[in-house]
Parts: C-alpha cells; structure tokens; sequence
C-alpha cells in the first residue's frame, strides 16, 4: 500500500465548520482515527480553544 499523502485541505462549502482533505488514496480506518486524534491533540495544545473542549464531541473508544 502507498504512504498515505495529504494533497490539499480547503473548507466544506457546505459547511462552514468542517474541512475537507484530499489524500493520494482512501485512508484506512485505523489511519483515520490516527488523524482524528492528531487533530485533537494539536486544537488541545494550541491557543484556539481551551484545554480538552476539542474532544468535547468525541465517541469513547
């Protein structure tokens, strides 16, 4: 299988809260949820919001 590569992300026109990534080929589930919590780690450790409310969402795993 191909290293997983992002191509581009631009916003949803759809939906002005939510992203849109384009990769080289679909990601799998298990490199999904190693995005999905990258994601949150970085909005956690950034200035954007406070500690821990970018999980606020999150299902348990």
């Amino acid at each position: 299988m191909a290293k997983l590569l992002v191509r581009g992300v631009g916003r949803d026109g759809e939906n002005p809260r939510a992203l849109s990534v384009a990769f080289n080929r679909e990601p799998t589930d298990e490199e999904l949820r190693m995005i999905d919590d990258f994601l949150h780690m970085m909005v956690d450790q950034s200035d954007v919001m406070e500690p821990g409310h970018a999980g606020i969402n999150r299902k348990v795993q």
